[in-house]
């Protein structure tokens, strides 16, 4: 009976951890927006940032020591709250601005993000009506990051400068 009860226990947390986010505070500019999150053990930021043509480039992060990476191994429990608050600021950020479309990307060793990231963007078109989703796996090495961008109205040409400026910041 033990067993069965620490089941229940865990289905519990986990189903509670992906019910319910935690709170973000958010600092907001016409330029960026930056939240800040924190679990029982660790500490998160998001970082949304216009880079043209009303599409925002998504990122988070986690804290280490004095910096902020966004290597995220060992997580246990966290990670079901991490992903749903992440989600949520991503939700809560297209509510509010309904920009032209959002830019985010994972490297291909992070497993989960990817995963994450491709379900989050058909997420996305679908609850805020996006008509394009493109995923672009980019880079020479053997950990080839993938760009996602959902977004509305861009030519090839707008696109193309977008994912060149964005792959020239995640290089740089």
């Amino acid at each position: 009976m033990k067993h069965i009860r620490s089941h229940e226990e865990l289905t519990r947390k986990i189903k509670e951890s992906i019910d319910i986010p935690l709170d973000i505070n958010w600092i907001k500019t016409s330029d960026n927006w930056v939240g800040v999150f924190k679990t029982d053990k660790n500490e998160y930021r998001i970082v949304i940032s216009k880079v043209k043509y009303d599409i925002w480039k998504y990122k988070y992060y986690i804290k280490t020591g004095n910096t902020m990476s966004v290597k995220m191994t060992n997580l246990s429990y966290d990670v079901f709250k991490v992903l749903s608050t992440v989600k949520k600021g991503a939700f809560d950020f297209l509510t509010e601005i309904n920009p032209n479309g959002l830019i985010f990307g994972a490297n291909n060793d992070s497993g989960n993000r990817v995963k994450f990231y491709s379900i989050f963007s058909m997420e996305c078109k679908k609850e805020f009506k996006y008509k394009n989703i493109y995923d672009l796996p980019f880079g020479d090495d053997e950990i080839k990051p993938t760009l996602y961008v959902v977004y509305n109205d861009l030519t090839n040409e707008q696109l193309e400068e977008i994912i060149t400026m964005v792959i020239g910041d995640e290089v740089n």
